[in-house]
C-alpha cells in the first residue's frame, strides 16, 4: 500500500480483504464471523476513535506509525489470535473487562449464568455466592455489580487469572467481591454458600474444534476436561454439596450436548429440583440443581 492511500477508507478495504481471506479454517470452521466489524474495531483501537468516526471520516489520513500498528494487528487477527486478546478487552454484561491469554474470553452465552444467579438470589438478604474458576472475573463481577448487598467470592487456581479479575473489579469499583487463589471449593467453609456458580472447563480433550478455531489461543486449563469433557463438572457436583447451605443451589454452564449427562450427575449425587436452560441461540447451556 502506497503512502498516498493511507486513509481510513483504504485501510478498511485492506483489512477486510486480509481478514476475509482467513474467515474459515481449512476444515471449514468459521474463524472470523464478521471481518467488517473486526476491522473497524481494530482500526478504531489504533486511532482511539469510535466506529462512528470511522464511518463519518473515510478520507481521514492516518500516520505511518498508525498504519504500521494497524497492519500488525490485522496480521495477528488473520493468524487466528482472538480480537479480545489483541485489544486486551471484552465486554460482558455491558461491563468492559480486561482479558489476557491467562484468562478465558467471556462469551455472551455465559451471561445466562448471571441472569439465573440474579433470579435465584433476589429473595435472599445478603446472599453469599461463589464463582469457581472465575478467570477474568466476568460472572462474579457482573453479579456483584448488579447486587451490591451480595457477598461474592471469586476463586481461581490460576494466580495470573486472579490478578486480572482483581484488576477488573478495582477498575469497575466493585468492592463486594473477594478473590481467592484455590483449587475449586477447597478453601470454602462447609455450608457457607447460598449459591455456587461456575463456567468450568467442559471441552473433551480430543475435540478437534478447540484445535482448529481461535479458542486454541485460550488457556487449555480453562477449556479441557478429560475424555468426555465432564471431569470438572463431575468434580464440582460432588464437592459442592459440602459448601452449600441446605436448600442452596448450584448453577453450571456446560457444552451443547452435555445437559443430559449433567442432569444425571446431579441426580446421582441426590440433588433435587434439577432444571436446564437454553441460551439466546436456543442451545442447552446451563443446569441448576438444589441441595
Amino acid at each position: 500500500m502506497s503512502l498516498s492511500e493511507k486513509t481510513i477508507h483504504e485501510l478498511t478495504r485492506y483489512g477486510r480483504r486480509k481478514l476475509g481471506d482467513h474467515a474459515k479454517s481449512p476444515s471449514g470452521y468459521p474463524l472470523i464471523d464478521n471481518p467488517e466489524l473486526e476491522v473497524d474495531i481494530l482500526l478504531g483501537y489504533v486511532l482511539e476513535k469510535p466506529r462512528s468516526y470511522l464511518l463519518a471520516h473515510p478520507q481521514h489520513e492516518v500516520t505511518l506509525p498508525e498504519f504500521k500498528h494497524f497492519e500488525k494487528l490485522i496480521e495477528q487477527r488473520a493468524s487466528g489470535c482472538p480480537i479480545a486478546y489483541i485489544t486486551g478487552e471484552k465486554e460482558f454484561w455491558s461491563l468492559p473487562l480486561q482479558v489476557t491469554s491467562d484468562t478465558l474470553i467471556p462469551r455472551p452465552e455465559t451471561e445466562l449464568l448471571v441472569e439465573k444467579t440474579l433470579d435465584f438470589i433476589q429473595t435472599i438478604t445478603k446472599p453469599v455466592i461463589a464463582d469457581l474458576g472465575t478467570g477474568s472475573g466476568a460472572i462474579a463481577i457482573a453479579v456483584a455489580h448488579e447486587c451490591r448487598q451480595a457477598q461474592v467470592i471469586a476463586i481461581d487456581n490460576s494466580l495470573a487469572a486472579l490478578t486480572i479479575s482483581q484488576q477488573n473489579a478495582n477498575r469497575l469499583n466493585v468492592n463486594n467481591c473477594w478473590f481467592i487463589n484455590s483449587h475449586w471449593c477447597d478453601s470454602l467453609k462447609s455450608e457457607s454458600l447460598d449459591l455456587l456458580v461456575s463456567n468450568p472447563p467442559y471441552v473433551a480433550n480430543d475435540d478437534p474444534h478447540w484445535q482448529q478455531t481461535d479458542i486454541r489461543f485460550e488457556p487449555r486449563s480453562a477449556l479441557l476436561a478429560g475424555h468426555a469433557g465432564m471431569d470438572a463438572i463431575n468434580y464440582l457436583i460432588k464437592h459442592a454439596k459440602r459448601v452449600l447451605k441446605p436448600g442452596a443451589c448450584i448453577l453450571i454452564e456446560h457444552g451443547y450436548d452435555q445437559q443430559a449427562q449433567v442432569k444425571a450427575a446431579f441426580s446421582a449425587q441426590s440433588y433435587h429440583n434439577i432444571k436446564g436452560f437454553k441460551d439466546f441461540s436456543g442451545i442447552d447451556r446451563v443446569c441448576i440443581a438444589h441441595k
